[in-house]
């Protein structure tokens, strides 16, 4: 592995550093983040081939990669926008906050990271740039029915932290964000009446940041919430208001129409996020908001008028909104069935089916031994199956010599097997020799020395039961 210490290599500094000094960590948490995920990827790799680190050497590892972030201790200034401002060297950190330099971002990652790799450092700006910096949005309206869909239902951009009221929500949250590809079109389409605005935001990458539905009809424009993934986005959005709008709080839609979209006994429409949420079938084009209307709006399904309940896929159970479930594709479970078709992979944070799930062991740096559920994919590309059926996270196991198995690191404590201090490859216990000068090493391992070095041999010692390296006495040194 690269040595990603590097920086601080024979540096000696204060524990005081490591603390910040008052200074924000939200760059150092992030940066951080960035480089154990390459670590521990090139870590998995080299293992792969027979060349990884020991388990103690990558933690220390990783412990230094943390300091020295926390060294140097970059952060972002609004004003340098294409900047990290940084403590540029150690004599610098000693001088205090006035010796914080601006440094072009991939250039302070190499002075933090110098092993870092010319492709490591672009992507690493990217990241930093998408989750530290300000984004460049653009404010796009419409009417049309492709522009309700495309605003609820296309990728969304990265969440950050949003201080969230009934008029402020998170985009991530929303019912409606899901493409609901087993209907024949978008709820959000019935808004596409004509009397209704979507305002949305686009980052260069087109991904939603936010957005708003607006009933245009009356004198004075009534807004519903603002869904956004940061505050930024929200104040563009709420500038981007119609200038006589009124405020959410006070908003009302009775009256407003919406397209009506009959489906499987019902109407294709949205969740109502405002006041009044009851509808009535006013023609054979439009539905309207009426709060003495029969038509439930306080559905997430997508099809509204027809039980108020959503029905679970699974058991076909109607189900309390407040007790749903939804999965990925928005479809509808109750708390049961969900729990026995779908697991949240602890690894990768993302959902999965249960019955490929896995249960996967693993040890943390204190070596404590815990146990995950991960996903088909996480447990088919980061762990294994080791000799006694366990699955256990690549990183805790060790190749078997002469076979193609792994064992874990609970099976080396429990004395099954050991580890050669000499090739960090685990063998049987009955191919322990305990050498004289506290190493643990292989029959194999011990043999091939003995064999090939030339200087020394190792020699059983029945007294300490040890092996003791001996010289070896060549033709010349005896004659003489």
């Amino acid at each position: 592995m690269r040595d990603f210490a590097k920086a601080l290599s024979g540096v000696e500094y204060p524990a005081s550093w490591l603390e910040g000094d008052g200074l924000k960590d939200r760059a150092v948490a992030s940066i951080t983040q960035y480089i154990i995920e390459i670590m521990a990827r090139e870590r998995t790799e080299g293992i792969c081939e027979g060349i990884g680190q020991t388990y103690d050497e990558y933690f220390d590892m990783r412990r230094k990669a943390r300091d020295i972030v926390r060294v140097f201790w970059p952060n972002v200034d609004l004003d340098e926008p294409n900047c990290l401002v940084i403590y540029p060297t150690v004599d610098a950190r000693a001088k205090g906050r006035s010796a914080r330099t601006p440094m072009r971002i991939g250039r302070a990652l190499r002075r933090m990271y110098p092993v870092l790799t010319d492709s490591e450092v672009d992507t690493l700006v990217d990241r930093i740039k998408d989750d530290l910096f300000a984004k460049e949005w653009t404010v796009k309206r419409g009417r049309e029915a492709e522009d309700f869909r495309h605003a609820y239902a296309h990728t969304r951009a990265p969440d950050q932290n949003l201080a969230t009221t009934v008029a402020k929500k998170m985009l991530c949250t929303s019912c409606m964000r899901y493409e609901f590809e087993h209907l024949p079109n978008h709820p959000a389409e019935a808004y596409a009446s004509g009397e209704f605005e979507i305002i949305w935001l686009e980052d260069r990458q087109g991904r939603i940041g936010g957005r708003c539905v607006v009933w245009m009809e009356p004198e004075t424009p009534q807004p519903g919430p603002i869904y956004a993934v940061a505050e930024e986005a929200y104040e563009l959005i709420y500038a981007a208001l119609p200038e006589n709008c009124g405020d959410f709080y006070d908003s009302d839609w009775s009256g407003a129409l919406l397209k009506s979209i009959p489906y499987d006994g019902g109407y294709v429409a949205p969740y109502i996020d405002t006041r009044t949420k009851w509808l009535t079938d006013a023609s054979p084009n439009y539905l309207q908001i009426d709060s003495r209307g029969e038509i439930d709006g306080n559905c997430y399904t997508g099809i509204l008028g027809q039980d108020e309940r959503p029905e679970c896929v699974a058991c076909g159970d109607r189900v309390h909104e407040d007790d749903a479930y939804h999965n990925n594709d928005g479809e509808t479970y109750c708390s049961y069935c969900y729990g026995e078709t779908y697991i949240h992979c602890e690894h990768c944070h993302e959902e999965g089916f249960r019955e490929d799930s896995s249960t996967v062991y693993m040890a943390n740096r204190y070596s404590r031994h815990y146990a995950e559920t991960w996903c088909e994919h996480c447990t088919s590309n980061n762990a294994i199956e080791v000799t006694n059926g366990d699955v256990w996270q690549l990183d805790d196991t060790f190749e078997l010599a002469d076979t193609d198995d792994r064992v874990s690191i609970v099976q080396l404590e429990d004395g099954e097997y050991f580890l050669c201090d000499w090739n960090e490859v685990a063998y049987e216990m009955t191919e322990l020799c305990n050498l004289g000068e506290g190493l643990s090493v292989s029959r194999e391992a011990l043999d091939h020395f003995n064999a090939t070095d030339g200087n020394y041999v190792y020699i059983y010692n029945e007294n300490t039961g040890e092996y003791d390296k001996t010289a070896v006495e060549h033709e010349e040194q005896a004659s003489a």
